[in-house]
């Protein structure tokens, strides 16, 4: 039995659709923007105390095998 379905390209009825657009602005609470704002900078925090902790690690690692 030969499967010739990977050969075919997917139809517009069964395609997967493109995802939803974002809400407007009008449409979010007035405390959304400020808790996004919050999240992005404990992300930035994050990465920068992640990047100074391997930065850390590394001399530690090149000063130890000197």
């Amino acid at each position: 039995m030969t499967d010739h379905n990977h050969d075919r390209q997917p139809d517009e009825d069964t395609a997967p659709s493109a995802l939803p657009n974002a809400p407007s602005h009008a449409s979010m609470p007035e405390w959304y923007p400020n808790l996004l704002d919050s999240v992005t900078q404990r992300i930035s925090l994050g990465r920068l105390s992640a990047t100074a902790a391997i930065t850390r690690e590394l001399i530690a690692t090149k000063l130890d095998n000197w």
